[in-house]
């Protein structure tokens, strides 16, 4: 049973004071508190939860270590400075592990921080020998880098009420979205993403599929669509109802499009078509976290209104 949570107000400062100026304009700052503070409670049960700990070390199983240590964990650099941190690995590989630094109590410096936060987290991880870390920064914190990083994911977001009073983009009357109710939708969606690595085998290392389960939750929710592109069946686009970091709204699940219509000046129609269907208050937002690699999804973002917010970067352990 878990433990009463309560929520750590040096960590929860902190994420505020590290929110970009531009998320105050679109949402007040009351909300975005709420948001930060969510975020902060659900990865703060991570550090008590027994069930979550023991399914993530059947699922990345480490014979010798103890589920504990799976756990969400907060780490002092010194009597001032606080992380909380967690093992991941990627692709759920466990030959590629990396510790996620969740939260600070302090403003970070990389120039100045980075080699007391590598010593701490070695000694702490020491049993899982994690090649890298992996947080998650702000332009403004981007400058404070002098080591090389590698991007993981970007994050771009927009305010939907702001996109919906836009114009039109071109060809938006060509584009229709329609529930996804089909059974074998999925078995499309797979197919659909065959074709595109037949065409290009460099992006099985780019763009991944979904799960059936996380699909058909998407779907379950009514937020899966097939794309029609004049009349014709032409893809799959969903978003999912989802809180990240400061923000509230819907995130981007997946877009994939058939070979015939694919770079043919569609997909700037299909985001808005997304977008307008989208029920929401006056301070949600759209957004996701895109492979830097997968450029024409990241220009498409950008382009219809979105704006960057920097992403999740990885730097090497020594």
């Amino acid at each position: 049973m878990l433990k009463s949570i309560t929520c750590d107000i040096e960590f929860l400062e902190t994420d505020l004071e590290l929110t970009p100026s531009l998320i105050f304009e679109w949402i007040p700052k009351e909300k975005v508190l709420a948001n930060l503070k969510d975020e902060l409670l659900n990865n703060t049960k991570s550090m008590y939860d027994d069930i979550f700990a023991h399914g993530f070390k059947r699922l990345c199983p480490f014979k010798d270590i103890n589920a504990d240590n799976y756990k969400y964990q907060v780490l002092k650099l010194d009597d001032h400075r606080r992380i909380m941190t967690s093992i991941r690995f990627k692709g759920l590989n466990i030959s590629n592990p990396f510790v996620e630094i969740l939260h600070f109590n302090f403003k970070p410096n990389f120039k100045e921080d980075l080699e007391d936060l590598q010593k701490t987290i070695l000694l702490k991880y020491e049993e899982f020998k994690p090649k890298s870390i992996r947080v998650f920064c702000s332009p403004e914190i981007l400058t404070t880098f002098d080591v090389d990083t590698s991007c993981d994911f970007r994050f771009v977001a927009a305010l939907i009420s702001d996109i919906k009073s836009k114009p039109k983009p071109l060809n938006y009357e060509k584009v229709s979205l329609t529930s996804a109710n089909d059974l074998k939708i999925y078995s499309r969606y797979l197919n659909l993403y065959d074709q595109l690595y037949r065409e290009n085998p460099n992006l099985i290392h780019v763009i991944s599929t979904e799960s059936r389960e996380n699909f058909e939750k998407v779907r379950n929710a009514g937020t899966l669509f097939n794309i029609e592109i004049n009349g014709k069946w032409a893809g799959i686009v969903g978003v999912s109802k989802k809180s990240e970091k400061y923000l509230h709204g819907y995130e981007m699940f997946d877009i994939i499009i058939s070979k015939s219509f694919r770079q043919k000046g569609f997909t700037d129609a299909i985001q808005r078509r997304l977008i307008d269907k989208l029920e929401s208050d006056h301070h949600e937002t759209i957004f996701g976290q895109i492979n830097p690699l997968n450029t024409n999804v990241l220009k498409t973002a950008l382009k219809i209104g979105g704006k960057d917010f920097g992403g999740w970067y990885f730097i090497n352990l020594k």
